[in-house]
Order: C-alpha cells, then sequence, then structure tokens
C-alpha cells in the first residue's frame, strides 16, 4: 500500500490537465484531510479514498458536473463522503485529549497521597525510632570511647615502663660502682620493666592496627545488616 507523500503526488500527476487553481483547491483539501486524520490513521484514509485514479475521477467529474460527491464552491473544493468523517475524527482526538489530562490528574493525586503517606509515617515513625536511634548512638559513642581509653591507658603504662626501665638500668649501673650486688638487682629490675613495656608497645601496635580496625569493621558490617533487613521487611 503506497503512503500519503506517493499517495498525494499521484493525485497531482493525475490532475495535470485541470486548471492551476483547482488543482491546488483540490490538492489543498485532500492535505487537509490527512491533516486532520493524523498520522496514525494515514493507511485507514488511503483505504477509504481507494486510489488516486478514483479521487482525480471524483473531481474531474465534479467539475463537470456529473458527480455527486466532490464540488467546488466559494470555499473551495470540497467532498461531501468525508465531511461528517472529519467530524468524527475530531471529536475522537478531542476525546483522546481529555482522556490522558484525566490520567495525568489522576497520576498527580496519585503522587501527591503518596507523599503524604511517607511523611506520615516518618510521623508515626519518630516516636518510635528516636529513641532506639538515640540509645544506639549512645552506646556506640560509649564503645568507642571505652576503646580509646584502653588505648590511651595501654600507651600510658607502656611509655612509663620503658622509661621506668631505662631510669633503674641507669641508677643500677651507678649504684654497681659502690655496691655491685645492689647495683645488679636494680639493673634486673630495669631490665625487666624494659621486657614488660616492650610488651606493651606491642600490645598498643596491635590494638591500633588490628584490633580497632577489626571492631568498627564489625560495627559497620552489623548496622549495614541492620539496614539491609528493613530495606527487604519495607520492599
Amino acid at each position: 500500500m503506497m503512503n500519503r507523500i506517493e499517495f498525494m503526488k499521484k493525485l497531482e500527476m493525475l490532475l495535470q490537465d485541470i486548471s492551476e487553481s483547482e488543482r491546488k483547491e483540490a490538492i489543498q483539501y485532500y492535505n487537509d484531510y490527512f491533516d486532520d486524520a493524523g498520522v496514525e490513521n494515514e493507511g485507514m484514509i488511503i483505504e477509504q479514498l481507494n486510489s488516486p485514479e478514483k479521487v482525480a475521477q471524483t473531481i474531474k467529474a465534479g467539475l463537470n458536473e456529473e458527480g455527486e460527491n466532490g464540488e467546488f464552491s466559494e470555499n473551495g473544493f470540497t467532498d461531501s463522503r468525508f465531511e461528517d468523517k472529519k467530524e468524527v475524527i475530531n471529536e475522537s482526538k478531542s476525546d483522546q485529549r481529555n482522556q490522558s489530562y484525566t490520567k495525568q490528574n489522576e497520576t498527580k493525586k496519585d503522587d501527591t497521597l503518596k507523599i503524604i503517606l511517607i511523611v506520615l509515617g516518618c510521623l508515626l515513625a519518630i516516636p518510635v525510632g528516636l529513641p532506639i536511634l538515640c540509645t544506639a548512638g549512645g552506646l556506640l559513642i560509649g564503645f568507642v570511647s571505652a576503646v580509646i581509653g584502653i588505648l590511651i591507658a595501654v600507651l600510658a603504662t607502656t611509655v612509663g615502663l620503658i622509661l621506668g626501665g631505662i631510669g633503674l638500668i641507669g641508677v643500677g649501673i651507678v649504684k654497681m660502682v659502690a655496691a655491685p650486688p645492689a647495683g645488679l638487682v636494680i639493673v634486673g629490675g630495669g631490665l625487666i620493666m624494659l621486657a614488660i613495656g616492650i610488651l606493651f608497645l606491642l600490645l598498643s601496635i596491635w590494638i591500633m592496627t588490628k584490633a580497632i580496625p577489626y571492631i568498627f569493621k564489625g560495627i559497620t558490617d552489623l548496622f549495614r545488616k541492620i539496614f539491609n533487613k528493613k530495606g527487604e521487611k519495607a520492599v
């Protein structure tokens, strides 16, 4: 089946034997009819018109006052077969526009209702969720503070033991000049303190590099699981 462009070109070619003004009016009439019908109805219009030859015959018959369908008046060429159909098409388009407008309004109302329900849900959740959130936040802050406090205590003990051990070793060495046995005891005590300080230093390094990252990773994973479960329930 030919399309609109092919149909109108063929029709214009078949109307070469009538006057230019009459040909333009006829071509304009059928172009307007296609425009009014819309692209989606193009195939239906071509089927109704039958063929360019049939339309050209109708136009020429109207000009010769031999046909009943086409005529030229003061308003130009008209084809009575399609005047009622034009009104039906226009009414159909108007109904489609009204339906589209109605759907848009309904969609806007649905979106507004969803927003209202979400806001109400948040307001209702505040009395329950806020205390839980505050409690969880307090526990988290307390836990982090405790970890930091332990780390500070271990670091302070480490520094004290190392400095104390070094000091005792120095005193013991001096003491060994006057009283070697007492000096040896003091040096031994200093070495023990220094060894314990080194152990605490290693413990501090382990806490900073291993324990604290592991603890915070566990807390992050816990909160992630909680929120993921809430998301799954909501879905």
